[in-house]
């Protein structure tokens, strides 16, 4: 990819395994980067300064969901980038503005082991497969990119076989930062945060902010869902168990909260829990690592980024190590956002991509 792009593996790797007979689909239509400035992410010669690398596994193909794509001559918005005005047209809609337009999207398929490169701004998708097709589509993604525009997420000096918890920390990072299209259960969930906390020392600082925006943005909708659902647990109870007295109404809110909490939908409300107790721990460990180097008169650490996990409990930058502040700065800033995020306040993530 670097003598091919002139990008690098950045570490935003996913893998995929689309089962036609679960009725399962490929992520709907997007790009993959929706920068605030889209023509400062190509170079002069015209290439993307970030691209991907999509190597199906299994066959892909129509049935069990292969990528479909819309060429760059039929994308107005992939080089000019695409318009936020509230009355704009998506940029799905800007790209297949009638039917004749339909007939610009392009099917993808693949034999195993062979590849498809697309950059970010390439608008794509994966398709739902046949009923009864026999063979799900299995494949992995990386995302490379020149440094420029987006720096790897942890150092490359790490591969080709990074250590076991920092493999771990990236897989339940990105778990998180694609909560949204791999939902989890919410202890799974919370384990995966924490997993990531044991090692952020370790990565971007960019990351960190994205993967803790993340989050945070899943805590905003648990507090908002358990504050919605009391009120309406408790008033369908009410009206259900009125001849029965309080106590009664009472039992079936609590009942009805319970059968809400074993269905699909993830309890925001304790991953929100979990996030400030790790924050919290991440701040002890922080403090007392710092408290140590003092009592032993150490100035500064040399072994940030050794991969160790004692270290990765910190948030400060790998390498960073001449001002131990940054780290607890970091960490209590991490505790105040998801202090102000349960309080109800806004916290914006300027890394959000469609």
């Amino acid at each position: 990819m670097a003598g091919s792009t002139g990008n690098r593996v950045n570490m935003d790797i996913l893998v995929w395994y689309v089962d036609p007979s679960r009725g399962d689909a490929g992520f709907s239509p997007h790009r993959d980067r929706q920068p605030d400035n889209a023509p400062a992410t190509f170079r002069h010669d015209g290439s993307a300064m970030y691209a991907t690398l999509w190597l199906p596994l299994t066959d892909a193909v129509p049935e069990n969901s292969c990528l479909y794509v819309i060429p760059r001559f039929a994308d107005p918005g992939y080089f000019e980038g695409d318009p936020e005005d509230d009355d704009a047209p998506d940029p799905l809609t800007a790209a297949l503005p009638d039917k004749a337009a339909y007939q610009h999207i392009r099917a993808l398929p693949c034999t195993a082991g062979s590849a498809c490169i697309f950059t970010h701004r390439t608008i794509h998708w994966g398709s739902r497969g046949r009923p009864g097709y026999p063979t799900p589509r299995i494949s992995i993604s990386w995302g490379c990119a020149d440094d420029a525009y987006e720096p790897a997420y942890f150092a490359r000096d790490c591969l080709p076989c990074p250590p076991l918890a920092l493999r771990l920390a990236l897989a339940g990072a990105q778990m998180i930062v694609y909560h949204e299209r791999f939902p989890a259960p919410p202890k799974q969930l919370a384990l995966y945060y924490q997993a990531f906390t044991a090692q952020a020392g370790q990565f971007d600082a960019a990351y960190r902010e994205k993967v803790t925006a993340e989050f945070l943005d899943a805590s905003k909708e648990a507090t908002a869902a358990a504050a919605a659902a009391v009120p309406a647990a408790a008033g369908a109870a009410g009206a259900a168990a009125a001849p029965r007295g309080r106590g009664a109404a009472e039992a079936a809110a609590e009942e009805e909260s319970s059968e809400e909490d074993e269905g699909d939908g993830i309890d925001w409300a304790q991953v929100a829990a979990a996030a400030r107790e790790t924050a919290r721990k991440a701040k002890k460990a922080a403090a007392a690592k710092k408290k140590k180097k003092k009592r032993n008169g150490a100035g500064s650490s040399s072994d940030e980024g050794s991969g160790s996990g004692d270290e990765g409990l910190g948030f400060g930058d790998a390498g960073d190590d001449n001002d131990d502040d940054d780290g607890n700065v970091m960490e209590l800033a991490l505790d105040a956002v998801l202090d102000a995020q349960l309080a109800g306040q806004d916290f914006h993530d300027d890394f959000e991509d469609d």
